[in-house]
């Protein structure tokens, strides 16, 4: 069976309600507990989804792709959620050992109440840690490209507004 393998980095995009909309949606309602201490690289969904179909037209069979986009440490890139959305965003990292706490206790909670939790210990894991991604192969060869996140941003909030998962 031919194979294809995609490693996308932060996925953002329109369409998102459980991963960084569940972020999105705590800085709306100015619930975000802390910053995360990491950083990453921000990748748009439509444009690894036009990367796939690419791949596959072009029939890059046994090839293995990273698809990044702009990086950003998580604390900025909070605080122009925070700007977007005209809500108060913290200003500093929040230490990974209370981030961790926070999200195992969440996790507790959330086999107790029923309710999935806004930070799960893996989550936390992963913002905890710097992410970088070099996309080049991926442009070079499927014509890849890497959105601003600045309009990444404003794309998935002008989504999230239309579905009514912020700005209530």
């Amino acid at each position: 069976m031919p194979w294809i393998i995609f490693n996308p980095s932060h996925i953002l995009g329109p369409g998102d309600r459980h991963n960084w909309a569940r972020l999105i949606m705590l800085v709306d309602r100015e619930k975000l507990p802390g910053s995360p201490p990491g950083s990453g690289s921000f990748a748009d969904v439509r444009e690894i989804a036009r990367a796939q179909v690419r791949a596959r037209q072009r029939k890059r069979f046994g090839e293995a792709y990273l698809l990044g986009g702009e990086p950003a440490s998580f604390v900025d890139f909070v605080q122009r959620l925070g700007a977007a959305l005209g809500k108060r965003t913290p200003s500093r990292a929040t230490p990974a050992w209370a981030l961790m706490t926070f999200a195992r206790v969440a996790d507790a909670w959330s086999r107790v109440s029923g309710r999935e939790p806004d930070v799960t210990p893996e989550g936390a894991t992963l913002v905890c840690h710097a992410l970088r991604v070099d996309s080049s192969k991926a442009r070079r060869e499927l014509e890849y490209v890497e959105t601003p996140l600045d309009t990444l941003i404003d794309d998935t909030l002008a989504w999230m507004r239309q579905e009514g998962l912020v700005g209530r």
